[in-house]
């Protein structure tokens, strides 16, 4: 079983509802998030962990303030106290995407746009070249973020972070010989997004949602 959830957002989100969903997060994140440069990413940093929080709150039943977590050797967070219990997020642009599930699962999202072919030399397999570079195009990008968001997703499934290489297996490898499933969880607006788990799930439920939706879920697991 897995669940994953969309969230897209826009102009409609407000600096108060920034300054208000600080609380929602641990102090180290809090100090984390003020680091940034930019607004707009400490709004996807912050909107990233505020989302798993009120999943993983809805679906395991406890309050936001008993989440613990930690972070594998490779720098992968879990949940502490829940073991049953596994998560990953993804961002891009206005974009963010969470999914939790009883195995463990990774989540990718990325904007579809031009290719750069010296990346599919570099990181792809012979079968995931020919793939992306038979076509042209508008099919030839589709195609190319298809097998990255599938291959991040994957590497984010097994924990590996910056250590897992892209280029170290394909994603159409068999079944026998990889042991996951890919799984296209949104493809809209020029934004695609896989999930990979070792479950197959012939209808994955993927519920998209806003931020006056977002806000609710906070107000319910404070």
């Amino acid at each position: 079983m897995f669940e994953v959830v969309v969230l897209r957002f826009g102009s409609e989100f407000s600096r108060v509802d920034y300054d208000g969903l600080l609380s929602f997060v641990s102090l180290e994140k809090q100090e984390r998030i003020k680091r940034f440069a930019f607004f707009g990413d400490a709004l996807n940093c912050l909107l990233g962990d505020v989302l798993a929080r009120v999943e993983l709150c809805r679906i395991t039943g406890l309050s936001n303030c008993e989440l613990v977590f930690d972070v594998n050797s490779c720098g992968k967070p879990f949940l502490v106290n829940n073991s049953n219990v596994y998560y990953n997020i993804s961002h891009v642009g206005n974009c963010i995407a969470c999914v939790v599930g009883d195995v463990p699962v990774g989540v990718d999202v990325e904007l579809v746009k031009p290719v750069d072919v010296r990346i599919v030399e570099r990181f792809f397999m012979p079968d995931e070249q020919e793939y992306v570079l038979s076509s042209t195009g508008d099919l030839r990008n589709m195609r190319f973020f298809e097998v990255w968001t599938k291959k991040e997703s994957r590497i984010k499934c097994e924990g590996k972070g910056l250590f897992g290489s892209l280029s170290s297996f394909s994603v159409f490898d068999s079944l026998d010989k990889s042991g996951v499933f890919y799984h296209c969880i949104y493809n809209n607006d020029g934004i695609i997004g896989h999930v990979c788990s070792s479950k197959e799930e012939l209808l994955p439920l993927v519920r998209v949602i806003d931020i006056n939706l977002l806000l609710q879920y906070v107000c319910l697991f404070k």
